[in-house]
């Protein structure tokens, strides 16, 4: 029996909802931040008040990493028109690499495998012939922190893939997993500024995380760490992880391991820091797109993080509050954008945070009419699959039904790939080149006059 057909005024708002995420992440394309604030002065790069000087006998040293690697290292690349460098990229997962000349790896991700090593060796080495006199240029962006790695001292790839994978089962936060990760490698927590320095290094990043904390972008290779061995303990907590890992993380803190690098580290003194583009610019993007299509909108200020069902449905409640306040027949557009999580568990089916995100506000829309919630990963890749996200509107739940498909068992075994595949409400706009966490995206159709 076919289901509860869409009604043309969600698939309006359903086609605006993408178009709007399209808008945000557009705005947040690497390449373009890149153009608007790195410029090119005769023989300098210039970024703000920071110099590079480009030399012939001492060319700069630029190495890209992430799923953003490619479109980053191509836009210096232009920039570098006519001058040597070296360029090394580390691109994350599947992401576009480099077009122009550079020395590409391709890392795991979300975890580390042994391409990833690879990569950070691949990395040392050249730095290690790099002269003291050139530049390093580091792009940094969402993807990093799994696709560049070298275990610390007396750890395998095995034990950090172990954790790494524990954490992500058990939902730890983002700052968390990247607290225990900069303590168990040795190019994490500043250490690849140290393996850089004295040479002057700069580095552009793309943040990923909530709060934009330069040590959680890409686990902060280049900056201090503000977290000890003992913080990372605190982040495990009980839980069982290899054996060699919690006994470095114990040694650590009694002193016999050093910790990584302070923020006022001397060895760090020739190395700054700047951020090109944080989710807060794909949501003023977002917006502008949003305001040229009509509608009225409001961005939510504090990101949205924890559990991705419940965060849908307080979601989905701000926005009919923040509508019904404006008092207003125009057009809504909430806007929102931040890093949700989900708590697997055995046996637990394909699916990610933005789809269950979107999964979840169907149960919260039941029964409304024009209304459309839309919650996508601006990578453009959510959890382990070929989807950005989905979205939903107040017929979802009726359509389901009359298709047999069980949203609740759908939400608890987190199998919200396959129940927003077979209702034809996944979104996949492909790969974007670009990690500044996630949008959200609700949209409520104009009111009709009493």
């Amino acid at each position: 029996m076919p289901g509860v057909p869409v009604a043309s005024t969600e698939r309006r708002l359903a086609a605006d909802a993408r178009a709007i995420a399209l808008g945000g992440i557009a705005a947040a394309d690497p390449a373009r931040a890149i153009r608007r604030q790195l410029h090119r002065r005769g023989r300098r790069l210039v970024f703000g008040s920071v110099r590079l000087d480009l030399s012939r006998e001492f060319p700069p040293l630029v190495i890209a990493l992430g799923k953003a690697a490619g479109a980053m290292g191509d836009a210096v690349a232009d920039l570098l028109h006519g001058v040597p460098y070296v360029g090394l990229a580390v691109v994350a997962g599947s992401a576009p690499a480099p077009s122009r000349s550079f020395v590409t790896f391709r890392g795991g991700h979300p975890l580390p495998d042994s391409e990833s090593v690879q990569a950070a060796r691949g990395v040392l080495s050249q730095l290690r012939q790099t002269p003291v006199e050139s530049p390093v240029l580091v792009l940094i962006s969402g993807g990093a922190s799994a696709a560049f790695e070298s275990p610390a001292d007396g750890l395998s790839l095995s034990d950090l893939r172990a954790v790494s994978q524990r954490m992500l089962d058990h939902g730890v936060p983002i700052q968390g997993m990247n607290t225990v990760r900069r303590h168990l490698s040795e190019v994490k927590g500043g250490w690849l500024a140290v393996a850089a320095a004295p040479r002057p290094t700069v580095t552009l990043a793309i943040s990923d995380v909530v709060g934009d904390t330069p040590s959680d972008i890409g686990s902060g290779p280049t900056v201090g760490d503000p977290t000890t061995f003992q913080d990372a303990l605190k982040v495990l907590g009980p839980a069982r992880v290899p054996p060699a890992v919690r006994r470095h993380l114990t040694q650590g803190t009694a002193g016999r391991i050093s910790e990584n690098p302070r923020t006022k580290d001397p060895r760090l003194a020739n190395a700054t820091f700047h951020l090109l583009a944080t989710n807060r610019t794909a949501l003023e993007g977002a917006e502008a797109v949003a305001r040229r299509r009509g509608y009225r909108t409001t961005v939510e200020v504090r990101p949205v993080t924890g559990d991705a069902q419940a965060a849908s449905v307080q979601f989905v409640r701000r926005m009919f509050a923040a509508s019904a306040a404006a008092r207003s027949r125009a057009p809504h557009c909430q806007l929102a954008g931040g890093e949700t999580t989900v708590v697997t568990v055995r046996h637990s089916s394909q699916g990610g945070r933005n789809q269950e995100f979107a999964l979840r506000a169907a149960r919260a829309l039941d029964a409304k009419d024009g209304v459309v919630v839309l919650s996508a990963g601006t990578d453009g890749i959510d959890g382990p699959t070929d989807a950005a996200g989905g979205w939903a509107d107040g017929r979802t739940l009726r359509r389901a039904g009359e298709m047999g498909i069980n949203l609740p068992q759908a939400l608890s075994e987190h199998a919200s790939y396959a129940a927003l595949d077979q209702l034809g409400q996944l979104w996949r706009p492909g790969p974007t080149g670009t990690n500044v966490m996630d949008l959200h995206v609700g949209l409520l159709a104009a009111r009709r006059r009493s």
